[in-house]
């Protein structure tokens, strides 16, 4: 699955939740670098209040969210964020929403939420998706190998495993992993590889 099937399968999903709530879904990135808090300064003049209405306003609304659109509310909502994505009664397009903003706003604990996350099999799907994505944008190649294999190996979900797949397959360091499970993979679950596997046989 390619990135523009990845980021189509993340909104329709989105999409067939939205009896449960107003929802979106931000567009995928493969860039990676180290993450640090975007904008972080020392003090913020924003009450607490206003902090969480902020990241309801975004969380509440149907469109997609752009990385741009985090970035104004600026890194005193990480905590939030964080808040909501580690919280497992929360409705998990909410909870995947909220993992991108962080992403978005390059929280220090976005790398280990994004590797646990991923990894899960205990996570909901939707959860385990914006992970993914997460990974792609927020890890560097080889620690985007280590985050995703489990999951790409071990998902039992072959959405999931071909997400996984997706992510790595834009990078040499990935799709050695890539190759090897798709030789793991039942014949007729091969289909959900193919573009991960075009991509590879240009690296």
């Amino acid at each position: 699955m390619h990135a523009f099937a990845l980021a189509a399968l993340f909104a329709a999903v989105l999409a067939a939740q939205e009896q449960k709530g107003p929802l979106g879904a931000p567009p995928a990135s493969s860039a990676a670098g180290p993450l640090k808090p975007f904008g972080a300064t020392e003090s913020s003049p924003a009450a607490t209040h206003d902090v969480r209405a902020g990241v309801d306003a975004l969380l509440g609304t149907r469109e997609a969210i752009s990385p741009e659109q985090w970035r104004k509310l600026g890194p005193a909502v990480l905590p939030v964020l964080e808040e909501i994505v580690e919280d497992p009664k929360a409705l998990s397009t909410r909870r995947a929403r909220a993992l991108e903003g962080m992403v978005a706003l390059r929280s220090p604990h976005a790398p280990a939420l994004l590797s646990r996350l991923a990894q899960s099999d205990s996570e909901p799907f939707l959860v385990r998706l914006a992970a993914m994505r997460g990974a792609g944008r927020a890890l560097t190649p080889a620690r985007q190998v280590v985050a995703l294999r489990p999951a790409l190996e071990k998902a039992t979900d072959v959405r999931l495993r071909a997400a996984a797949a997706d992510v790595l397959s834009h990078h040499r360091a990935g799709c050695a992993a890539v190759r090897d499970q798709v030789k793991r993979e039942a014949a007729e679950a091969g289909e959900h590889f193919e573009p991960a596997l075009r991509r590879c046989g240009s690296r």
